[in-house]
C-alpha cells in the first residue's frame, strides 16, 4: 500500500552574516524541499506520462483500504468510495469540505403567568433571560401610600427580583431600589426609582428600568396621577405629582435581570413571570400612584 503523506523535514535555522553564509543556507534550504517534493512524489502512484508542469496525483484508496487514521494526522488522501478527499483528525478519516448541519434556534417569550417550560428536542443548549416586575409608585399629598414591590421572575433557579415600590416619605417621595438578580452568569440589579420634591406642583418621581431593555417610567405631571410602567419591561411606575400639597410621590424601582446559559438541558424546566408591584393610595390632596411593568423571560434554545 502507497504512504499517503511523508513526513515534513525541518528546515535549517535562519542564519546571518556574510553574502556566502546567507546562499549557503539558502541552498541547504532549497535542497531540503527539493527532497521533501521527492518523497512526496515517490509515495503517489504515476503512470509515467505525466508532464512536469502537471498536478502530482493524490494517494487513493477504497474506504476498507485507508491506512490507520492515527498514523498519519493531517495526512490527505482520496477515498473513491466516497468519491471526495478525506483527512486524518489523527483517529478517524474525515471528509474535506463538508459543512456541519445549520445550528437553528428556537425562542419562547414568556409574558405572564407560570408553568412548565418543555425544551425542544435536540436542543444541545440554551439560554435563558429573565426580568423582574417593576415595582409600583406612591401616592403623591398628605398621607399617600406607598407602592408595592413587583415579584421576582424564575425559571428553574434561575431569578430576577421585583423592584422596590416607592413610598411617600415624611419630608419628600422616596424612590424604590432595584430588584437583584441571582443564579445566572450574569446578574444586574434594576435602576433605582426616583423621589419626589417637597413642593407643590411638582412632577412624580420616575420609575427605574430594568437592565437591558432601556426603559423606565416618566413620572407623572403636576397635579396628576402616577404613571403605569409599560408591560413586560419590569419599568417601575412614574409616580404622582404633586399638588396643592407635598410631597410628590416617589418612583418605583426597575426589576433586576439574570442571565444564564445551560449545557445539555434537562427537558423541562419550571418558570413564573413577576407582575409589577400595584400603586400606592392617594394622600389628602393629592393622587393615586401607579402599577409597575410586569416582568418576562426569553428562553432561547439551540438546536444542531
Amino acid at each position: 500500500m502507497a504512504n499517503p503523506v511523508q513526513p515534513v523535514p525541518s528546515l535549517p535555522p535562519a542564519r546571518t552574516g556574510s553574502v556566502s553564509e546567507q546562499q549557503a543556507a539558502a541552498k541547504a534550504n532549497l535542497l531540503v524541499l527539493i527532497d521533501h517534493a521527492r518523497r512526496i512524489n515517490s509515495a503517489l502512484v504515476k503512470d509515467g506520462t505525466e508532464p512536469m508542469e502537471a498536478p502530482l496525483p493524490l494517494a487513493s484508496y477504497a474506504t476498507a483500504d485507508l491506512p490507520p487514521a492515527a498514523d498519519y494526522p493531517g495526512a490527505v488522501a482520496y477515498d473513491t468510495d466516497l468519491d471526495q478527499l478525506v483527512y486524518s483528525d489523527g483517529s478517524s478519516w474525515q471528509p474535506v469540505g463538508t459543512t456541519p448541519a445549520a445550528m437553528t434556534t428556537v425562542v419562547t417569550s414568556y409574558t405572564t403567568g407560570s408553568g412548565t417550560h418543555n425544551v425542544t428536542s435536540g436542543c444541545s443548549f440554551l439560554t435563558v433571560e429573565v426580568w423582574g416586575g417593576g415595582g409600583g409608585s406612591s401616592g403623591s399629598g398628605t398621607g399617600g401610600g406607598a407602592g408595592s414591590n413587583g415579584s421576582a421572575s424564575t425559571f428553574s433557579t434561575v431569578s430576577a427580583g421585583g423592584g422596590v415600590g416607592g413610598t411617600r416619605g415624611d419630608v419628600s417621595g422616596v424612590g424604590g431600589a432595584g430588584g437583584a438578580g441571582s443564579g445566572g452568569d450574569v446578574n444586574v440589579t434594576g435602576q433605582l426609582g426616583g423621589g419626589g420634591q417637597n413642593a407643590t406642583s411638582q412632577p412624580g418621581g420616575f420609575g427605574g428600568g430594568s437592565p437591558f431593555l432601556g426603559i423606565w417610567t416618566q413620572g407623572a405631571t403636576p397635579g396628576a396621577a402616577g404613571v403605569a410602567g409599560v408591560a413586560n419591561t419590569g419599568a417601575g411606575a412614574g409616580a404622582a405629582g404633586s399638588g396643592v400639597t407635598t410631597p410628590a410621590g416617589g418612583g418605583g424601582g426597575g426589576g433586576g435581570y439574570s442571565r444564564l446559559t445551560i449545557d445539555a438541558p434537562s427537558s423541562s424546566y419550571s418558570y413564573a413571570v413577576g407582575a409589577g408591584g400595584g400603586g400606592g393610595t392617594a394622600g389628602t390632596s393629592g393622587f393615586a400612584g401607579a402599577t409597575g411593568g410586569s416582568g418576562r423571560i426569553i428562553v432561547t434554545e439551540y438546536i444542531e
